[in-house]
């Protein structure tokens, strides 16, 4: 028997550059999800669980009149923590995750409730069959707190850094030290011990969650004294590990100024930026702490580095006596694709007055601006004679897509379900991105001639 060629079956590409996408738009790209879910059509009751629950939790098959139904997660406002077996409608906490009341709270606007909405389709039929009804469940999910957080310090600056005056009169206060527990129900006890001859200079005092220490009569300093006081807080409405230790070292005389981040600073801003930007958030922010309560100047160091003509620091005011805000610009413009994107400098905060120094760390991370189209590298892939009795799954062509935007993910989609496309690695975020063209389903040649 002569095989005949498969041809005139023009099939049309469809390629798509993706940055950041959920997975729920990442498959409508695909073209997986064709019904919008903009409505539920059952609300469960409501299922409590707690923040140290593993495993199975609960099944939504039970709220269910049928057991032959398909169960897929749309969404969750929880993300990545909760999965939903396709079969049995089992709804387990995710492999390798933990539930964590302290981290969910604040970011899910104070609230307890956490929504999952689950799409339900009949088992029996296809998943894009036209007569396969599909439901929309919310399921509310209560997240109960446990106590199984230990006490921590509130105070911005650490180590506990405090001076002391050569001439501070008695029972003067010197540094105040604060805790909080963030389970409900957590009670602190504060206790202390004096590390060497600390206790002939200070008392320790306790009002609250906060410890206050004092001098202690008029036992006289030696100048750039060291003396160390431990505090101890524990929570005893919880298990007798939950304890957190904090070491408060007070200096006599003046200290050099002390940054809030022990470890240095980490920023990133994003490529085509204003000239003179402002790179520093709120929450990474630069705060110096002057002990003499003196001016604070900051400066990025080595006049010869690329860094110190590329950004600059500048105290932008003093929301506490003797504690500094600091911000970090980029002066001019910057180009992910051909500028450095990582910059590692110091820079050096200086005191008013006593001329006293500190240095401190910082990296800087450029990101990536979308800003080109992905493109074939040619205008046509061609592959000439086809037979039509070619095996499902062979492969009919390999195509090539660039795309000039680096750390980017593409998706690959194709018109005509005769065909699909397997990208060579779906994970790749490097040009060229590689695609197989594959043969979906048998070749007609009458049919398609």
């Amino acid at each position: 028997m002569k095989h005949k060629g498969f041809r005139g079956l023009i099939v049309i590409l469809i390629l798509t550059n993706i940055i950041e996408m959920d997975a729920y738009q990442y498959n409508q790209v695909l073209g997986i999800r064709k019904r919008r879910q903009s409505y539920v059509d059952i609300v469960l009751p409501d299922k409590a669980v707690q923040e140290t629950a593993t495993g199975v939790l609960f099944s939504v098959k039970d709220s269910l009149d049928s057991l032959n139904y398909r169960y897929i997660l749309n969404s969750s406002t929880y993300a990545n923590a909760f999965r939903v077996d396709i079969v049995s409608g089992d709804v387990p906490v995710a492999a390798g995750f933990t539930l964590d009341y302290e981290a969910f709270i604040p970011a899910n606007n104070g609230s307890e409730m956490i929504n999952l909405t689950i799409i339900v389709s009949d088992n029996s039929m296809t998943e894009h069959s036209s007569d396969n009804v599909m439901k929309t469940l919310l399921q509310p999910v209560i997240l109960m707190d446990v106590n199984d957080e230990s006490p921590v310090f509130t105070n911005e600056f650490y180590p506990y850094y405090a001076v002391v005056l050569l001439s501070a009169a008695a029972n003067s206060q010197v540094y105040s030290l604060t805790a909080t527990d963030p389970d409900r129900g957590a009670i602190i006890s504060l206790s202390h011990k004096f590390v060497g001859n600390a206790g002939l200079f200070f008392d320790v005092t306790y009002n609250s969650a906060v410890a206050e220490i004092k001098r202690k009569g008029q036992q006289p300093f030696t100048p750039d004294q060291f003396l160390r006081i431990t505090i101890k807080a524990t929570d005893t409405a919880g298990a007798s590990s939950q304890v957190t230790s904090g070491v408060v070292e007070v200096k006599a005389g003046t200290r050099r100024p002390q940054f809030n981040m022990q470890n240095g600073y980490t920023l990133q801003f994003q490529e085509e930026n204003e000239i003179n930007q402002k790179i520093t958030i709120l929450q990474n922010r630069m705060r110096v702490k002057s002990f003499q309560s003196n001016s604070i100047s900051l400066a990025v160091l080595d006049e010869l580095s690329l860094p110190f003509h590329l950004f600059e620091t500048l105290v932008s005011g003093s929301s506490v006596v003797g504690v500094y805000d600091a911000d970090l610009y980029v002066k001019r413009v910057v180009d992910y694709e051909r500028d450095p994107r990582i910059y590692s400098f110091a820079i050096q905060a200086t005191e008013g007055r006593t001329g006293l120094t500190s240095t401190t760390t910082l990296e800087v991370y450029v990101t990536d601006k979308n800003e080109f189209d992905p493109s074939f590298t040619t205008s046509m892939f061609k592959n000439e004679s086809v037979r039509e009795d070619i095996p499902t799954g062979s492969i009919l062509l390999t195509v090539t897509a660039r795309d000039a935007d680096l750390n980017t993910k593409m998706s690959f989609s194709v018109n005509n379900d005769h065909f699909r496309v397997v990208p060579l690695n779906p994970e790749s975020k490097t040009s060229p991105y590689i695609a197989n063209i594959v043969v979906n389903k048998a070749l007609d040649y009458d049919g398609c001639r």
